[in-house]
């Protein structure tokens, strides 16, 4: 399957929330060279690995394993304490 994985950082949404703001979709397409499909989000002020499909294809197949609960998803939270 065509896929590609990357960590998203915090405080960037996971695609265009308006024609002023790219997201984190957009960065890696044009540091790809090439059209991605967003398969699972996060939100904003998350941070985390992202899946994202390189072909429709793909990106219908992926989404399919993920709305039969064929994946588990895992959140993890840390906490940072500074003194």
């Amino acid at each position: 399957m065509d896929l590609l994985f990357a960590e998203k950082p915090s405080g960037l949404n996971s695609h265009r929330s308006d024609s002023h703001r790219r997201g984190f979709v957009e960065f890696l397409q044009d540091v790809y060279g090439a059209k991605l499909y967003v398969v699972s989000r996060l939100d904003q002020g998350t941070s985390g690995a992202m899946v994202f499909a390189k072909t429709p294809e793909a990106a219908t197949e992926l989404t399919e394993i993920f709305s039969r609960h064929k994946i588990k998803k895992t959140y993890l939270f840390s906490l940072f304490l500074y003194e």
